[in-house]
């Protein structure tokens, strides 16, 4: 317990004589309590304690302008945010093919590949079969849509051809074949004309979709417009209020050093250190 004892009592007497450093000398400064050394002490403490507290001031102040500007810039950027989630909502929904209408193009036996219409896609079902033996029907992909054209042929080699013409890039025709008879024609056929009918509901859904997202740009542009004048606005001002504390820094940093050099000159002869 001794040795604890030791070590706070010489942890006390370093932060002390760090608090007012002396030559040897002129000790008494520091460890006397006269009313010379203690005037001496007190103006050095005094000094210290202004000149912080004039920082703390200035931080404090700059502070309250910075919080400021973030509260009067927080509705600006979450309006922003919320415009951005939501017209990401609307493209995200514009991608997606949407529920299935009707029954899947198929014959009624296990076939290679089925034919799905949905509200904004035509979709292929193909038949996947697993190591078990066990078979099921995964999506081979879709085609949009929005320009597709859609028809029937039939072909040389008695086959019903289902032909899919897609409105631009590569890879334009899709093509499907079916046994050249009467049920399949009357399939078919009204397959191609639930296509041809969900082809204008999609129009007409994409049109309103497009209407939205225009909303949507013009809203964005008219608040990025204002979160940027916002934003200026109060660049300008945080500019300010750094210059002020800057300047209340220095003057802070001026008293504390007119303390010091006081202490110097009047009391230990050594410089405080700049501990704040």
């Amino acid at each position: 317990m001794m040795w604890i004892v030791l070590l706070v009592i010489c942890a006390v007497l370093v932060g002390w004589y760090s608090l007012f450093p002396c030559y040897p000398n002129k000790w008494r400064y520091t460890f006397w309590f006269g009313a010379g050394e203690r005037e001496a002490r007190q103006e050095l403490a005094k000094g210290r304690a202004d000149s912080r507290s004039a920082r703390d001031g200035a931080d404090e102040r700059f502070g309250k302008v910075k919080a400021a500007a973030d509260e009067y810039l927080r509705p600006l950027t979450e309006r922003l945010q919320t415009l951005w989630g939501e017209q990401g909502t609307l493209h995200a929904e514009a991608q997606k093919p949407g529920e299935a209408v009707g029954a899947p193009l198929g014959p009624a036996k296990a076939p290679a590949e089925w034919l799905q219409l949905h509200d904004h896609a035509l979709a292929s079902l193909k038949r996947v079969q697993s190591e078990t033996g066990e078979t099921r029907y995964e999506c081979g992909g879709s085609l949009a849509l929005e320009g597709l054209e859609i028809e029937t042929r039939t072909d040389r080699n008695h086959h019903i051809c289902l032909r899919v013409t897609l409105p631009g890039g590569q890879n334009r025709v899709r093509e499907w074949l079916y046994p050249d008879t009467a049920d399949w024609e009357i399939s078919l056929h009204a397959f191609v004309e639930s296509v041809r009918e969900q082809i204008a509901v999609d129009y007409d859904c994409r049109a309103a979709w497009r209407a939205r997202d225009n909303q949507y740009a013009d809203a964005i542009r008219q608040a990025e417009a204002a979160h940027q004048d916002a934003l200026a606005k109060v660049d300008r001002k945080i500019d300010e209020a750094e210059r002020r504390r800057n300047k209340e820094h220095a003057e802070a940093d001026r008293v504390r050093g007119e303390a010091c050099k006081a202490w110097v000159d009047d009391a230990g002869g050594l410089r405080p250190r700049m501990w704040w």
